[in-house]
């Protein structure tokens, strides 16, 4: 198996757990150590361990992928970083033999709609919508000007990337039809037209929406599939909360959703016990 470095497995985590997505007070993606490091694999853990820095050292694997960040919160966390039993013992621990250590955090949470399916089929239940703890500011709506030469394939970048998932629905788009104008310098590479001629185009004014967290890839989803040297673009905050239906990526944690049919209280309890293996558990009272 070919090694990759560590930078490498960063930069896939950051596509598919983007670091926008996670709160403020959060830290996030590679907290200690050499992105330059190659390895042929990866230690994955909820917290920094002893047991997951020996296991690390075992199998000869340059990075740990920790859940709650070793270093916390953001700006803050730890004060020293010396050979003794803390958490700046561990980390100093794991970069002296040659060990970086990454975190996937509420960034994970908030993206990983894997961990809603598995759940959600492990305990019977549809899942319908995720839970918000922002009553609004967690949407940006994003206004781009295209040639109509080029909309389909624009749509097509920003929606994967993230942008126009409405609820239950995806691809939520809205273009109109009208006249752009503009005049490149002498030095500009214009995609129609010449440089220092007044130019107008038929265009399409594409608008959509996407969580805030997203910005970043859905940007450079835009970037790369619109022809012009110079985008004309807006981002515009959007007051209204999320639609309370859908699962939708970098918006929300958790779920909710329903049982096909009422189960008692005590079945509920016994799923959860047999899908997480765990011994115990808090539980509200039922009503």
């Amino acid at each position: 198996m070919k090694k990759r470095t560590v930078a490498e497995i960063i930069a896939n985590l950051e596509s598919r757990a983007p670091s926008g997505t996670a709160e403020a007070w959060d830290n996030v993606g590679l907290l200690a150590g050499d992105p330059t490091w190659r390895t042929d694999g990866a230690v994955v853990s909820i917290d920094l361990t002893p047991d997951v820095i020996a296991t690390a050292i075992k199998k000869k694997y340059k990075v740990i992928i920790n859940h709650h960040p070793c270093i916390f919160p953001a700006g803050k966390g730890l004060s020293r970083v010396v050979a003794d039993r803390s958490t700046g013992g561990l980390v100093f621990e794991a970069i002296r033999n040659g060990i970086a250590i990454a975190s996937c955090h509420t960034n994970f949470d908030q993206c990983a709609l894997e961990v809603v399916d598995v759940v959600a089929k492990g305990l019977g239940v549809r899942a319908d919508g995720r839970l918000f703890d922002k009553s609004s500011g967690s949407l940006l709506k994003l206004v781009v000007f295209i040639p109509n030469t080029h909309i389909d394939a624009l749509r097509a970048a920003i929606c994967e990337a993230g942008a126009g998932q409405i609820g239950n629905y995806d691809f939520c788009t809205f273009g109109t039809e009208g006249e752009g104008t503009f005049r490149g310098s002498s030095e500009s590479q214009p995609f129609l037209g010449k440089p220092g001629i007044l130019e107008k185009a038929r265009e399409i004014r594409l608008e959509t929406v996407f969580p805030r967290g997203l910005l970043e890839p859905v940007l450079a989803a835009m970037r790369a599939a619109h022809p012009y040297e110079e985008i004309a673009y807006d981002l515009i905050p959007v007051e209204q909360r999320p639609a309370p239906l859908g699962i939708v990526k970098g918006l929300g944690y958790g779920f909710w959703g329903e049982f096909p049919s009422p189960k008692p209280f005590s079945e509920v309890a016994k799923s959860v016990n047999r899908l997480f293996n765990i011994e115990g558990f808090w539980l509200t009272d039922p009503p």
